[in-house]
């Protein structure tokens, strides 16, 4: 009886939406001056369905801001963090911006990166909490809470 539900709820185009996971994140600022925070966020998506997904849109919200990502021009991520610079090769097809799609049957890693407010920031003591939202289709979402301990 369930499996001819669900059959009959993904003809109807109900299929079940893929699952987000946070794989991990890289929170520092983006030069030696400190004007530019950042948020490198990797996430997992995963396809279980026959169709493939587009995502519609990430956001970021931080302290009730919504942020959207910015699409990364280099090809090197570079950030110091508070066990010192990381640098990381990024690839633009795992860029959740520049390519959306997450094919059927399959499970794929895309990164978001975010500019975050530096004067928020500085008020949150050291805990900052974030909910990454992705958007399937309107109303139709997957979103993941995660908290960063650092010290700015």
């Amino acid at each position: 009886m369930f499996e001819t539900i669900t059959k009959a709820i993904s003809a109807l185009g109900f299929a079940s939406l893929p699952t987000l996971e946070v794989k991990r994140a890289t929170f520092g600022w983006c030069n030696i001056e400190r004007t530019r925070l950042v948020l490198l966020v990797w996430m997992n998506f995963t396809n279980n369905g026959g169709k493939p997904f587009l995502i519609n849109g990430v956001e970021l919200d931080f302290v009730g801001e919504p942020l959207k990502p910015v699409e990364s021009i280099s090809e090197h991520f570079n950030c110091l963090t508070e066990r010192g610079w990381v640098t990381e090769s990024l690839r633009q097809v795992d860029n959740v911006v520049a390519c959306p799609q997450i094919p059927a049957g399959n499970a794929v890693a895309l990164f978001a990166l975010f500019d975050l407010p530096v004067l928020t920031a500085l008020n949150q003591n050291g805990v900052f909490g974030f909910t990454i939202r992705a958007t399937f289709a309107p109303r139709r979402w997957r979103q993941v809470n995660f908290v960063i301990r650092n010290k700015l």
